[in-house]
């Protein structure tokens, strides 16, 4: 038999705990397996908000005195998880001719204290002037003479939204949305207006519905040329690979290299099972990033004998008066790379980086055209089209 506890309990107004019970006691013993734990739990986390809410008082609170001394005759104003602290003065003394300056500070303290966003502006009493002025030199000195660091004039707002903790999101060209519409950079390999992209120059964070972000899925860096892998197996084995990476803004900053590996833990740092490593200005420096953790990964001991390093050479101009057609048509249909060779080997001690691996760039010999995929590192010989110009280990 059902027995239902609202027809024979009508004075208790307890929520339901969807059981089918046979007896009162069978539905107290629920009550007091399920719904105590949850109390419990439930004033836990009332005590922590609780504790979290005072702490961010109380930072707020130490903020708002150190903004009070520096400006002197400030009125502060507490609002919900934020304090407001408003000040006025006149620049010069009222009893002077002509019209009186009047600096106007509002500071506004987030919620824990850490964010502190001041809007300083100035008006003229007694005048009708064409442009705005701008704030005196003594609003500015108090300001700076605060225990912590406000920089003025603070930078008017991107167009866009924020998000707490990441960069802004600004809308797309439209008529190119593959390029990113701070500094033009062909970014994105395929436009979608349901994702959010960040350009590999600049950084910048940019989608076509910027105020939909959060969601919104966000893709990151999408660049064909950024994101292929230029594989650096050890021995012919698979070990690592690099990738391409630019380096801050604009076109003609230098590239950089990253040295990844294959990830082979039970919690890889990636989804595809991967593992960064270093970002280095040159493409041999990230294959000894690579060369350095071969000499201790799945060792019981540290192997540092110096190793043979296959690099591409980027800097070799591959289609000059030079080359002969059969070359060229090679660099066409991808037969034939342009590489460099040269050893890797550890700093000795008493080196500070003793241990990691570098390229002796004394031993490298560039320029060499052979058939491609032989860029890697080798432990015991080189290839045998790099064979003759290969220096010994």
């Amino acid at each position: 038999m059902r027995w239902c506890p609202k027809k024979c309990l009508q004075t208790v107004q307890a929520p339901s705990i969807g059981v089918t019970a046979s007896s009162a006691q069978h539905v107290a013993r629920e009550i007091t397996r399920r719904l105590y734990p949850l109390h419990t739990e439930i004033s836990q986390v009332a005590a922590q908000l609780t504790a979290r809410k005072e702490a961010e008082a109380r930072d707020r609170r130490a903020v708002a005195e150190a903004l009070a001394e520096a400006l002197p005759g400030a009125r502060v104003q507490e609002q919900h998880r934020r304090t407001d602290v408003y000040w006025q003065r006149a620049s010069q003394p009222q009893g002077q001719p002509g019209p009186v300056q009047v600096d106007n500070v509002r500071a506004v303290i987030g919620a824990s204290g850490e964010s502190v966003s001041v809007e300083v502006s100035a008006a003229l009493k007694g005048s009708s002037p064409c442009w705005p002025p701008s704030p005196s030199n003594e609003a500015r000195t108090l300001l700076t003479a605060a225990p912590f660091a406000i920089s003025l004039p603070l930078p008017a707002p991107a167009q866009g939204v924020a998000m707490h903790g990441i960069s802004r999101v600004i809308d797309w060209n439209s008529n190119k949305a593959y390029q990113c519409p701070r500094c033009r950079h062909d970014t994105v390999a395929d436009p979608s207006k349901w994702e959010v992209y960040t350009c590999c120059n600049c950084g910048t964070r940019f989608a076509r519905f910027p105020r939909l972000q959060r969601f919104l899925r966000h893709a990151g860096i999408t660049c064909e040329w950024c994101t292929k892998r230029h594989p650096v197996p050890v021995d012919g084995e698979p070990f690592g690979f690099l990738r391409h990476r630019h380096n801050g803004r604009g076109t003609y900053e230098e590239d950089q290299f990253e040295a990844w590996l294959y990830d082979t833990d039970e919690y890889p740092d990636h989804l595809d099972r991967v593992r960064y490593l270093n970002t280095r200005p040159k493409r041999a420096a990230a294959m000894a990033d690579i060369a350095h953790w071969r000499s201790f990964l799945d060792r019981d001991e540290d192997d540092l004998s110096p190793v043979l390093a296959v690099v591409a050479d980027e800097t070799f101009y591959k289609y000059g008066l030079d080359m002969t057609e059969e070359q060229e048509v090679g660099f066409l249909d991808g037969t034939l790379e342009v590489y460099g060779v040269g050893i890797l080997r550890p700093y000795a001690p008493p080196h500070r980086r003793r241990g990691q691996f570098y390229a002796d760039e004394e031993t490298f010999t560039w320029g060499l055209i052979t058939p491609a995929g032989l860029e890697g590192i080798y432990t015991q010989q080189a290839p045998e089209p790099l064979a003759a110009h290969a220096p010994q280990l």
